[in-house]
């Protein structure tokens, strides 16, 4: 199997993470600076991948009553997605999708956006 790049560079930033044996002053600064470097590639990752993944259209599945009825042919406002919710006559799911995943990912449902928050959070980790 061929080497898999993001695996070596996250191995290789995970190793840069962990205190050298050697805990001279020199040692302990170059292990610093590479931290830092790593943490701030890391950082960086994390936003390329949300930059794909954020608030894209309104998408709004079902009925709607007349007076909301064009709402499903442009890009609606929160304040009017919040009134189309709030209608009674209106039994339509309205939502906002995510960019990256498309119309049919809620924002709040995105996978990539979840997992991020989840292993921000410590969601991911046993026990936690």
């Amino acid at each position: 199997m061929p080497d898999d790049p993001l695996a070596t560079e996250l191995a290789t930033i995970c190793e840069q993470a962990s205190l050298p044996d050697d805990r001279s002053y020199d040692a302990l600064m170059a292990h610093a600076a590479a931290s830092e470097e790593g943490i701030a590639r890391l950082v960086a990752a994390v936003d390329a991948i949300l930059a794909q993944h954020q608030p894209g259209p309104v998408v709004v599945l079902g009925a709607l009553c007349p007076r909301h009825e064009a709402h499903r042919h442009f890009s609606i406002t929160s304040a009017e997605v919040a009134d189309v919710t709030a209608c009674p006559d209106c039994p339509a799911t309205v939502y906002v999708s995510c960019a990256g995943c498309g119309r049919p990912v809620r924002l709040d449902s995105c996978p990539a956006r979840s997992a991020i928050t989840r292993a921000l959070t410590g969601e991911d980790t046993p026990d936690a």
